[in-house]
């Protein structure tokens, strides 16, 4: 069997859904060794140099994939395609529309947070992304979510059957574990803490994450108690977030940056020693698909403080202390429960290891490989394609007429006189307007379901000239 892994993703900046996504592709091909696996990226951008276990294949445009690799040219390339993400860029194809393409599709839905949310991004790309979720979600023959909250979240918003989902959850990787080299703790200590204790709290500056509450009973807890400990915030700065602006003017106007220390993203190299080094791990987060963070943390036998909030009681179990994090109290309660009780404190860490314990990749990997291979086996009975040989054609003409890219790219552009750069100059890139219409996958959404709206599609693509823009006449009823 030969299974397709999207990893278009991989191109763009690391954030925590490119790094559980690319983490759970790594770790299935890893500890697969029946089944073929083909990643696909943008060409010029590739993510591996030398690809073990798998083929690696960049295209430069999502329509050039799908031409060349999916169900519309002659030789399909693969039996099952997973989409660890339903949406990727506002600009180029819906990446919905691969989820007709395949054989058998694998969706992973991570969370309702964007879908929530939708001051994070600009009102086009909030309304496209809802789009591509709610059809995604309903196109896809499979669903992989993190948590049971996730899945009864999705279940309950798109009216879903929950039978159609399957909850995998992530793994901790082995690296992270305690690690007893003082100097090192020391070193690491003196650069983000100034040598002192510090509670540290990983996460970026979206509202959703809480950090300004943590600030504020950090705050209070200084003022009230006689604790010596920093707070260390780590993620990436953001000058146009409202709570990244708020929290440093708090900190300014109340003289905490002796106390409370910024630092970007920790690199890979030294997150391990960060976790360790610390004396507390604090998560306040008000919505999370699962939280991976705490389970790294306390494999790292650091204690952890966390929001009692969605999915996160999931990830901890009773190995961590668990708040209400919208009220300061309540979390300045959580903190210095843990760090002045010492046996609640020896309970926490060894709570914490034994839960950080029973998540593993291997295990991930092997749920994931179970259901590539059962829904694979559960559709080879039915050879029927998802699309009539009517929409294979519009679907293709729609494609060779789209010169849809994306420019996020892992590394620097190369030198001008490349081929690259010749596709991805300024001239080129402002026709990159793609099938982003909704019209067409409102149209795609609709004939699925519908025989007679088939029929007419039919007729239309042999009596069109422009099949599109017939359809765009079309005046569609609620049947």
């Amino acid at each position: 069997m030969r299974i397709a892994y999207n990893g278009l993703q991989f191109c763009g900046p690391m954030n925590g859904t490119r790094r559980y996504s690319q983490t759970s592709f790594e770790q299935i091909v890893k500890h697969d060794a029946r089944n073929d696996y083909i990643l696909y990226t943008y060409a010029g951008a590739p993510v591996y140099a030398s690809p073990v276990g798998f083929e690696e294949r960049k295209h430069k445009s999502v329509s050039q994939m799908l031409l060349a690799e999916s169900a519309l040219s002659q030789t399909p390339c693969f039996d099952v395609l997973h989409m660890p993400h339903p949406f990727h860029s506002q600009i180029g194809v819906p990446l919905c529309v691969s989820m007709l393409l395949a054989p058998v599709s694998i969706l992973t839905v991570l969370d309702l947070i964007l879908y929530r949310t939708p001051d994070y991004v600009s009102d086009s790309y909030h309304k496209n992304y809802c789009n591509q979720l709610r059809i995604s979600t309903a196109w896809a023959d499979r669903i992989i979510v993190l948590s049971e909250y996730t899945k009864s979240d999705f279940v309950r918003e798109f009216d879903l059957d929950e039978a159609k989902f399957d909850v995998v959850y992530p793994g901790v990787d082995k690296r992270f574990k305690p690690i007893k080299a003082r100097e090192w703790l020391a070193t690491i200590r003196q650069k983000y803490a100034r040598g002192g204790e510090y509670i540290l709290c990983l996460a970026s500056y979206y509202s959703h994450k809480n950090i300004k509450k943590l600030v504020f009973a950090f705050h209070r807890l200084v003022e009230t108690t006689d604790i010596q400990h920093h707070l260390v915030l780590a993620g990436r700065s953001d000058t146009l977030s409202a709570d990244y602006n708020a929290i440093k003017g708090y900190i300014s106007r109340n003289k905490l940056d002796d106390r409370i220390f910024f630092h970007e993203a920790i690199p890979e190299e030294e997150i391990v020693a960060c976790y360790n080094a610390a004396d507390l791990f604090v998560y306040p987060s008000l919505h999370e698909g699962f939280g991976l963070p705490l389970l790294e943390a306390m494999a790292c036998g650091v204690p952890v403080v966390a929001s009692n909030a969605t999915a996160i009681p999931e990830a901890v179990g009773d190995a961590g202390q668990l708040v209400d994090a919208t009220n300061i109290e309540s979390l300045c309660e959580g903190i210095h429960a843990v760090l002045s009780d010492q046996k609640l404190r020896e309970r926490h860490v060894r709570n914490g290891l034994e839960r950080a314990r029973r998540f593993s990749w291997e295990e991930s990997a092997r749920r994931h490989v179970e259901i590539y291979e059962r829904e694979h086996t559960r559709h080879l009975p039915d050879r029927k394609p998802k699309l009539t040989d009517a929409w294979k054609l519009y679907l293709a003409n729609a494609l060779r007429n789209t010169p849809s890219c994306h420019l996020t790219l892992a590394q620097p552009l190369p030198d001008e006189n490349s081929e690259f750069m010749q596709w991805a100059s300024p001239g080129l890139s402002d026709r990159a307007a793609a099938i982003y219409d909704p019209t067409l996958v409102e149209i795609i959404h609709r004939i699925r379901s519908s025989q007679p709206l088939d029929r007419m599609l039919k007729a239309l693509l042999v009596s069109a000239r422009s099949s599109y823009r017939a359809l765009r006449r079309i005046t569609w009823h609620h049947e």
